[in-house]
């Protein structure tokens, strides 16, 4: 397979391959000695990968004890060698011309034609569930956690809220609100049993069929722990596990024209390709035997074996993906019933899941960039024998000089605006039994170098580019969660507070069979499940916050009704939106402004269209709010962006001046603020002296530690980046810190330069959703705020403070 992967290049990587060994005889017996890549941060992907400016190779370390010439000779070395498998692995690609990718909207299917398609569709994914001819398959083989120690752990056996403990301990909660003893690998696995019984009802469970890919040095301890669990309710004929080889790599042997294996070089996984290929292996994979100690294997492969089981689709993912800890997660049903849409409407094999991204290195992050044949109009047709939707290119595949050139002019052309996958794959499983017919040849193997030896791998995203694959790219409502470094944990903690509090899993987890486990196994310790919650004092009642939001005909408006939502701790504050008329006449197309704005917002909302008659749109406002005891007021403003004297005189700045309730304005710029329900309220405070009864009602009002928001206390310190930071502003923050207590996850944020430009660029940098601002109490609100609230991208809060002491 090397020697075909290389072609022309092959007797020239051999002879700089030898030539390095000559030089030095000890280099790269163990990977990432001095070697030309360093070990992959993400699945298939080198580190050197992400960091090198693209088309450059990352820097080799010079060993102090070889002489200056063979030094030079040895970097001349592995350079020709990293440009030979460079050129190689982009060959295939430098052939075709390329275009942007023709996206579906699964967002949307739910609500097309009035919901009509979705359920006629959805009905066939439960008949097919029921019907056990959908199988899930769960890749942990190379998924690994990266701990601050540097350590790396297995992702699917680590153990949840131990990982918490490590990586963010800010974050753990007590003992009584939390669920011990779950691995991430089980939390997706009920996950998934959830998703079933939801979807088609328990009985559908005993017919699901589960693939779980594991490495080796994995097997033993992941099986004492399906062992103990009973599979976690699965059963046992449909839970296939399947391991994976590592292997050793290869060096060049001159005479024979050929690559010999190198037993005494590390050992390494060889990618998601290489797992779908097992797929067609006969004996690769077994279920547990009848009394669970031993492993019953299947006599061909499992590909026939799904094929005699009637299994017509298989839905692919990965367990670094932290999403599937989630019920809508572990089994995206909107994705599915879309998938078997386009495979009948438009010959449609296979699917993946998208997400837009910004510039070259969020896609290089996530080893990925769609495209599609250009000139291929296919996608937008009906033909259901020829069309071809997207095709993933990888970024190993990305490396010559020609694809380097490519690629930077293809990010220019697209503003900067890239389409990646999430490896999240459906598969039809007759289409994809033929494109792994071929063998290895049916991927673009990438050529790997560590130290002195060359390595193979494969890619699932290959198959994307098969000529018998049809893959619709879809845009999915399920935000991606992959955790592969301790820093990406603190992202998780939400969904694993919410998975933890749901009703339905303690039922589940509470129902496991009762097994006691070995408390160490492969190195693993399993620890029981503790579902025991001490008794605890009862919890003080919150109190709501009435939101009041006032709406009127324009785009601000939504983005005000969708902030508020998004803000509101569900059954705890209420939300009321009110739209004020001139007159009777006007009511009606008020109604129909009121319904389309607060339609489908997953919160109760309490509106209502009044009509002012004489009275001024202010005093109608106000009235309304005392009437309601509003803590909170949330207006869109139609006019921020056109200066000081539209402001001025805007119904919001006068509504500001006149009530002592926080205000929140937004503005059609502002981005859609739905997405930090997901994950968690990320707020800004600009730290002044008088911004300590702000932080206050932001910690009792707003930030939610459960909901994972996170709190940024901002103050210009300098006034330019080669300023210190001063010590009043350093005193400030540290202050403002202990203040917010520590349960709250607070970041500080020391800027530099002008306020206004400052604090935008902050804002833009985190993400914010939501600016905090302290005005002056009985003082018009000064020129700086008005200022921060037309130059900010984002919601801005503004709340009158007194001085304090």
């Amino acid at each position: 397979m090397l020697e075909t992967a290389l072609g022309t290049d092959l007797a020239r990587f051999g002879e700089y391959q030898t030539r390095l060994v000559k030089l030095n005889p000890k280099l790269g017996s163990q990977l990432g000695e001095e070697g030309v890549l360093a070990a992959p941060t993400t699945a298939n992907t080198p580190a050197a990968l992400l960091t090198a400016p693209m088309g450059v190779p990352p820097p080799d370390q010079a060993d102090a004890t070889t002489p200056e010439g063979d030094a030079e000779e040895r970097a001349k070395a592995l350079n020709m060698m990293r440009m030979l498998a460079n050129r190689q692995n982009s060959r295939w690609l430098e052939a075709k011309e390329w275009d942007v990718p023709y996206t579906f909207d699964a967002t949307k299917f739910p609500t097309l034609l009035g919901g009509e398609e979705y359920s006629k569709y959805k009905l066939q994914v439960v008949e097919m569930v029921k019907a056990g001819q959908l199988v899930v398959q769960m890749l942990a083989a190379e998924e690994t956690i990266t701990m601050p120690d540097g350590s790396r752990k297995a992702t699917f056996t680590q153990e949840t809220w131990d990982m918490v403990r490590w990586c963010c301990p800010n974050r753990l909660l007590a003992t009584s609100e939390r669920i011990d003893g779950l691995s991430i690998g089980a939390r997706q696995l009920l996950a998934l049993r959830l998703a079933v019984e939801k979807l088609a009802g328990a009985e559908a469970v005993a017919k699901m069929t589960v693939l779980l890919h594991l490495a080796e040095e994995m097997e033993e301890p992941v099986l004492a722990d399906l062992r103990a669990h009973n599979l976690y309710g699965f059963d046992r004929e449909n839970f296939i596990i399947v391991p994976q080889v590592s292997r050793f790599g290869y060096r060049f042997h001159a005479d024979g024209k050929r690559f010999d294996r190198v037993t005494d070089s590390q050992a390494w996984l060889c990618g998601s390709g290489y797992a779908l290929q097992q797929l067609t292996w006969d004996r690769e994979a077994y279920v547990m035997a009848t009394n669970y100690t031993a492993r019953s294997f299947l006599q061909g492969s499992v590909v026939e074996h799904l094929k005699a089981k009637d299994v017509q689709w298989m839905v692919s993912g990965r367990t670094a993906d932290l999403a599937r800890c989630g019920v809508e997660g572990a089994l995206d049903v909107e994705c599915l019933a879309y998938t078997l849409k386009l495979a009948q409407e438009r010959g449609a094999n296979m699917s993946c899941e998208v997400k837009p991204v910004e510039g070259l290195i969020a896609a290089r992050q996530q080893n990925s960039v769609m495209v599609s044949t250009k000139g291929d109009t296919r996608a937008q047709r009906l033909p259901k024998d020829t069309c071809r939707f997207g095709t993933d290119l990888k970024f190993a595949d990305l490396q010559s000089v020609k694809s380097t050139k490519w690629i930077n002019d293809f990010v220019a052309s697209s503003n900067e605006h890239l389409i990646v996958n999430t490896d999240r794959y459906i598969f039809q499983m007759a289409a994809l039994a033929t494109m792994l017919s071929k063998g290895p040849q049916g991927f673009h193997a990438d050529i790997d170098l560590h130290g002195q030896q060359v390595y193979l791998s494969f890619h699932m995203a290959d198959l994307t580019a098969s000529p018998q694959a049809c893959c619709a790219p879809l845009l999915s409502k399920h935000p991606l969660l992959t955790v592969r470094t301790h820093k990406q944990v603190d992202e998780a903690v939400p969904l694993l507070v919410s998975q933890d509090k749901n009703p339905a899993f303690h039922k589940v987890v509470s129902g496991l069979k009762a097994v006691h486990p070995p408390r160490n196994v492969g190195g693993l310790r399993i620890q029981p499940i503790n579902l025991l919650k001490p008794k605890q004092e009862a919890a003080p009642v919150q109190q709501g916050l009435p939101i009041m939001v006032f709406i009127t005909e324009n785009e601000a408006s939504v983005h005000a009704v969708s902030l508020a939502v998004a803000l509101a701790r569900p059954d705890i504050d209420s939300i009321h939106v009110m739209h004020a008329c001139s007159n009777d006449g006007a009511t009606p197309d008020a109604q129909k402004l009121m319904a389309r704005v607060t339609q489908g917002l997953g919160h109760k909302v309490n509106s209502e269209v009044m009509v002012r008659g004489t009275q001024s749109v202010v005093d109608c406002l106000l009235d309304y709010a005392t009437k309601h005891k509003a803590g909170l007021i949330v207006m869109g403003s139609q006019q921020m962006t056109k200066g000081d004297a539209a402001l001025a005189s805007s119904i919001t700045l006068a509504v500001l001046k006149r009530t002592d309730a926080p205000v929140v304005v937004t503005k059609p710029s502002t981005p859609a603020p739905m997405g930090c329900l997901l994950g968690g309220l990320r707020a800004m405070l600009a730290v002044e002296h008088t911004a300590r009864p702000l932080l206050k009602w932001l910690n009792s009002h707003l930030i939610t530690v459960t909901r994972g928001d996170k709190l940024y206390l901002a103050r210009v310190g300098a006034k330019d980046a080669k300023a210190q930071e001063d010590h009043t502003t350093k005193q400030m923050l540290e202050q403002f810190v202990e203040l917010a207590g520590k349960k709250v996850h607070v970041e500080k944020r020391s800027l530099v330069g002008p306020q206004i430009e400052a604090f935008a660029a902050a804002v833009r940098q985190d993400d914010v959703h939501l600016l905090a601002i302290p005005v002056p109490h009985n003082q018009p609100v000064p020129q700086q705020a008005i200022d921060m609230l037309r130059t900010t991208k984002t919601a801005v809060l503004l709340m009158k403070c007194k001085p304090t002491s």
